[in-house]
């Protein structure tokens, strides 16, 4: 089963993703698929799941006016889950090129 796992603090943009990702899940007939919204990064950490490369994590780079939140907890889920994808996103250019 495919996992999507979507951390945004923003209300609002998490509702937005989570329906973006749920229209293209149905255009590509991914049927055995489950989305998951997290708020903050607490409750995505409680909730890692058994290492897959099935799992697919979606992070904001800034997080509750932290730059770098994003990319923290991707270290800690790639630590965890090493066949994850992970896809970051971000509404600020300056962090477009953050490493």
């Amino acid at each position: 089963m495919l996992k999507v796992f979507i951390m945004e603090d923003n209300l609002q943009q998490l509702n937005n993703l989570q329906a973006v990702v749920k229209t293209i899940l149905l255009k590509l007939q991914v049927t055995d698929s489950l989305v998951l919204p997290f708020s903050s990064t607490t409750s995505l950490n409680k909730a890692l799941p058994e290492p897959s490369a099935d799992n697919v994590f979606i992070l904001d780079l800034q997080i509750n006016h932290n730059k770098r939140a994003g990319l923290q907890l991707s270290q800690l889920i790639r630590q965890r889950d090493p066949e994850a994808s992970i896809i970051f996103i971000t509404v600020h250019d300056e962090l477009l090129y953050t490493t």
